[in-house]
């Protein structure tokens, strides 16, 4: 009896694949990877490829994300500073600027989630 084919994971944005990423690395420069299960890096973090993809080395591409992590932490920590709260309690903060935390630390997550890849590569 065959083994059942296991699905090809395939990109919802661009199409690409586990076995053919070509595409992926023509626009970033880097084979692409999964950040979800239907979604490849290349798609999910078009807005910082784009910024880097054109930088002459990988030292340099490393170097914009720093820059960028280091900015986004900074402001992540003047929202426990503006509002006299702990690091640690994230729910005393007011719930906008909880919100606010939540999306700049999804951004620096996605940064660093970038700079850990390139380094790999």
């Amino acid at each position: 009896m065959a083994k059942p084919k296991k699905p090809v994971k395939t990109c919802k944005e661009c199409g690409c694949t586990d076995k053919d990423c070509k595409a992926c690395i023509e626009k970033t420069g880097e084979p692409c990877f999964w950040v979800e299960k239907d979604l490849c890096s290349a798609c999910a973090y078009k807005d910082i490829w784009d910024d880097i993809k054109d930088l002459p080395s990988k030292g340099d591409k490393l170097a914009r994300l720093f820059h960028q992590t280091d900015a986004i932490s900074k402001s992540m920590e003047q929202i426990f500073i503006d509002n006299n709260v702990n690091h640690l309690d994230l729910k005393a903060l007011p719930e906008e600027d909880y919100a606010l935390w939540q999306s700049l630390h999804k951004q620096h997550t996605r940064y660093g989630h970038l700079m850990y890849k390139i380094l790999e590569s």
